[in-house]
């Protein structure tokens, strides 16, 4: 018996490996500061990397390092960008699915934006936060590391 259940859990362990599925936790609010990676325009021509680009000094095109600060409170700010990029957010629980969570972004200017919140494995099984929004026809990607 059991040498039954260890095979059992051995074979669900090896199922769940062959599933792609990630070890960490989905993110439950967006609350801190957040590396850009990248902004691409909506064809996907990057525009901008961020320190947190892997290749980042091998990169020919423009750097900047912008940061995104989300505060429990609600309210954000972006800065390093020549764009004033602030305002309130909140969880949008209708569009919550199990791999990723809603974010309503309201600036100042009033634009709105849906940003998305999950979790990027690259290639190396590396993991990290992701949190990517358009505005004003840019991909903003950035990211947090699980040590924040």
């Amino acid at each position: 018996m059991r040498k039954l259940l260890c095979l059992s859990i051995a074979a669900i362990l090896v199922m769940l490996n062959f599933v792609g599925c990630t070890t960490k936790s989905l993110p439950t609010s967006a609350v801190g500061q957040w590396s850009l990676e990248m902004i691409s325009d909506t064809s996907g021509e990057i525009l901008i990397v961020g320190k947190a680009y892997n290749g980042y000094n091998d990169f020919n095109g423009r750097k900047k390092d912008i940061k995104a600060t989300f505060n429990e409170d609600g309210t954000f700010q972006i800065a390093g960008s020549e764009e004033n990029l602030q305002g309130e957010y909140n969880s949008n629980e209708k569009h919550r699915t199990a791999d990723a969570i809603a974010i309503n972004m309201y600036f100042d200017d009033g634009t709105k934006s849906m940003a998305s919140l999950g979790i990027r494995q690259y290639r190396n099984d590396k993991e990290v936060n992701s949190l990517i929004f358009t505005v004003d026809n840019k991909i903003y990607s950035f990211i947090k590391s699980t040590a924040n």
